[in-house]
């Protein structure tokens, strides 16, 4: 199936524009509709930006773990830090069983 990548009047994909170029869809009807799926798009567009904004940074306990240790010799027997070093055991356990039983 070929796609038709000419661009329509608002600069976009005929394939993408959500406005019925590339549909062949009457320009009257499709200014009807493009201006809900404009407003549409706008406010899942804002939804996806909140949602990033939102997202927190994961932090690895393990990052700077030599440096804090040597400050602090109890770094190492965090809570967070105990857990993700028990992680990281079984994930390697695993890989060395795949590699040696290939």
């Amino acid at each position: 199936m070929a796609v038709n990548i000419d661009e329509c009047e608002h600069g976009l994909s005929r394939s993408l524009c959500t406005l019925g170029c590339g549909l062949g869809v009457p320009s009257s009807l499709a200014a009807k509709v493009g201006t809900k799926s404009d407003e549409q798009t706008k406010i899942a567009e804002q939804g996806i930006i909140d949602t990033i904004a939102a997202a927190e940074d994961v932090h690895d306990p393990l990052n700077g773990l030599v440096e804090q240790t040597a400050a602090d010799s109890g770094a190492a027997f965090a809570p967070e830090v105990v857990a993700a070093l028990a992680a990281l055991k079984k994930k390697t356990a695993r890989h060395s069983r795949r590699c040696v039983l290939g």
